[in-house]
């Protein structure tokens, strides 16, 4: 076995998984407290309005990030970059298969003020969602350069032009 031919595996760290666990375990006591007992928050009288609003924006914003935790887990966290194609396994669902033939398009996008942080958009021609690597996925340099020399040679000149732009 050459070591071209070896499976090549990046994948993001513990924080990017579990990142929006201790958030969700504070608005979900806070939520707890208020429903229960609010004076432990407030001393004094506690007004109803207030409490009602403090239960509505905890357990709301509990649910918006055990939701994004889900959308996030059903996401690739391990890229495999196998002899014929590449795999990106989530922890929940099954692994996505792309053989390096059917990609059509490879973009590294650039950070913005909303994304922090460099994304590869990647296009399959049978895939109607694109695949998209975090730059924050452990030894993003090498990945990048591993896959650009398995993608065809018309989708590695269009990235390489993109790049340089």
């Amino acid at each position: 076995m050459g070591r071209s031919d070896r499976l090549q595996s990046f994948s993001y760290g513990r924080r990017h998984r579990w990142a929006f666990l201790p958030t969700i375990g504070f608005l979900v006591v806070v939520f707890v407290i208020l429903l229960l007992d609010p004076s432990l928050l407030w001393e004094g009288g506690v007004d109803e309005r207030t409490r009602q609003t403090g239960l509505f924006l905890s357990g709301g914003l509990a649910i918006g990030f055990a939701v994004a935790l889900v959308v996030r887990w059903s996401e690739p966290f391990r890229i495999t970059l196998e002899a014929d194609a590449l795999v990106a396994q989530p922890l929940i669902g099954s692994a996505a298969r792309i053989p390096y033939a059917r990609i059509v398009l490879v973009v590294e996008r650039p950070p913005t003020f909303l994304r922090g942080h460099v994304e590869l958009d990647v296009r399959a021609a049978d895939r109607r969602r694109p695949l998209y690597i975090r730059g924050t996925i452990g030894d993003y340099a090498r990945l990048t350069r591993l896959l650009r020399n398995r993608v065809p040679p018309a989708v590695r000149s269009a990235w390489k032009d993109d790049k340089g732009a």
